[in-house]
């Protein structure tokens, strides 16, 4: 695989915009929460390294969240 590759077949897959967010497995989370105030913190896979409450304390990696009202 080229660094251009990943490029390739989001475009061939109609995409428009695009953003690899991370390659490395270590650091890759998406990270779930029942209720507000950040009850029921659970990974989307068993498989991710990081700890659930891992955006819950200071941390020096940048991230980005989506909330549903």
């Amino acid at each position: 695989m080229t660094v251009g590759s990943p490029a390739e077949v989001l475009r061939r897959a109609g995409a428009v915009r695009a953003m690899e967010l991370d390659i490395n497995a270590y650091w890759t989370s998406f990270i779930t929460y029942q209720r507000p105030g950040a009850i029921g913190a659970a990974n989307l896979l068993s498989s991710m390294d990081r700890s659930p409450q891992r955006y819950l304390t200071p941390d020096d990696r940048d991230f980005f969240a989506v909330n549903v009202r």
